[in-house]
């Protein structure tokens, strides 16, 4: 699985899907931010790595996969050049602040119920 497709689509859970860390893999997230707090932005593979393993812990591995797998060109359709990119600077500090605001959310929001 290709680094960058990891984390972003790691990303968009986080902002967007929400109940994918229920029941119980938010409370874990806390783990994740440690473990993401290690990790070098310049290094993607390392970060792709700890997300894929921490969802492969919390039963979203094949999740994570699936995902990654939908959003995959077929071979004979390739995607027109992009010669555009955005790079996302300190992209272990926004992946912690997702993290975060993330299990805060889900923290409150167990509680009130």
């Amino acid at each position: 699985m290709e680094p960058t497709k990891v984390i972003a689509e790691f990303q968009d859970w986080l902002q967007n899907y929400p109940e994918y860390f229920l029941p119980t893999a938010w409370q874990d997230l806390p783990q994740l931010d440690e473990s993401l707090a290690e990790s070098d932005d310049e290094e993607l593979f390392p970060i792709a790595m700890t997300i894929s393993k921490w969802c492969a812990q919390h039963g979203l591995g094949e999740k994570l996969r699936e995902k990654l797998s939908k959003n995959r060109k077929d071979i004979d359709d390739p995607p027109a050049m992009d010669n555009t990119f955005t790079e996302i600077e300190n992209i272990t500090q926004t992946l912690r602040q997702s993290v975060q605001i993330r299990y805060e959310q889900l923290k409150k929001k167990a509680q009130d119920q």
